[in-house]
């Protein structure tokens, strides 16, 4: 096309819901559970401990350009619903819901200039031993629904009507069933403790090469916060994943699953095709706590059984290495 082209996100609607994490002290006083935002091996914002995370980050702020939300009143029940629930059984869940409306200035004849979807994330802690502590334990799960309005998805604005390599906005394009179970996992430890691991149905996009500070749910680009596609990953299924903190400044991450994974089943880990990552993080500059890591990782995947393409699987066996800054 002669002309320059040029998105333009005219509408989002966001919202997310969650109780603040509240624990008993020796006393009998009421302790607030502080978040932390997402650091170093699985930074991404999308991965479901850092969606908890970002959700319990919101409750706590107060104040806006618009001291008052029609909302507030469905927040205040589902807290005091969620304070309840973690008192009896040391659970938490939260709710976060995306719409988006984005059109493009120049498509290509017959194809739509405009599309609208919404993304709707229902995520789920149940902290099993040493509450509180570094090393806890927790077994976490992520439900997602992706659903349009019998419209193009604004993702799908990119490959059909721009005929870009990349989507205008990830994440935007329907599901079909509509909500899926993305994420269901044992996790245990922490940037704290120096170590960390998970094991079972993990997605390795929201794993490596992310970065906190940037997610499709906020910034609207394609692929962005959930790893480079380039590098080959396998779609959500079984698998481990973790990391060892050699200090505050670098860690060293590496992970196996199921190279057949698909978000919508379980995928064929018998089928004995995997995809492998080794991942390394080094916080280079600035010299602060908050500044990102820069990562290194050296991946091989064995392709699928099939070889057909799923998530960024091309389906074909390689190797190969990536950087993100």
């Amino acid at each position: 096309m002669k002309s320059a082209i040029k998105y333009l996100s005219l509408l989002l609607l966001a919202f997310q819901f969650c109780g603040e994490a509240v624990a008993q002290g020796t006393s009998g006083e009421t302790l607030v559970v502080t978040p932390q935002g997402p650091t170093g091996f699985g930074s991404s914002r999308l991965d479901p401990k850092n969606i908890l995370k970002d959700i319990q980050i919101r409750a706590t702020q107060k104040d806006g350009l618009i001291p008052f939300s029609p909302l507030q009143p469905f927040r205040d029940r589902f807290k005091d619903f969620n304070d309840a629930l973690y008192r009896r059984s040391h659970m938490k869940l939260g709710v976060a819901f995306h719409h988006l409306f984005q059109g493009a200035s120049d498509v290509l004849p017959g194809t739509a200039d405009s599309g609208t979807a919404s993304d709707t994330d229902i995520t789920g802690s149940w902290e099993l031993f040493r509450r509180g502590q570094p090393t806890m334990g927790e077994l976490m799960f992520s439900v997602e629904g992706r659903w349009d309005y019998n419209t193009v998805g604004p993702q799908d604005i990119g490959f059909g009507s721009v005929a870009t390599a990349g989507g205008t906005a990830n994440t935007f394009s329907a599901y079909d069933p509509s909500f899926i179970l993305r994420n269901l996992f044992y996790r245990q430890g922490g940037e704290e403790a120096g170590w960390v691991f998970r094991l079972g149905k993990i997605t390795t996009d929201a794993l490596f090469l992310t970065n906190r500070h940037i997610s499709p749910n906020d910034t609207f680009q394609p692929n962005a916060g959930t790893g480079l596609f380039a590098a080959s990953f396998a779609d959500s299924g079984l698998g481990v994943a973790g990391a060892w903190y050699i200090n505050d400044r670098v860690y060293i991450g590496g992970g196996v699953a199921d190279s057949n994974g698909d978000r919508f089943n379980w995928g064929d880990v018998g089928a004995g095709q995997f995809y492998k990552g080794v991942e390394l993080g080094v916080k280079i500059a600035p010299l602060t706590k908050k500044a990102s890591f820069s990562k290194l990782l050296l991946w091989h995947t064995d392709g699928t059984k099939d070889r057909q393409p799923i998530n960024g699987n091309t389906g074909e066996s390689g190797w190969g290495f990536s950087m993100v800054a």
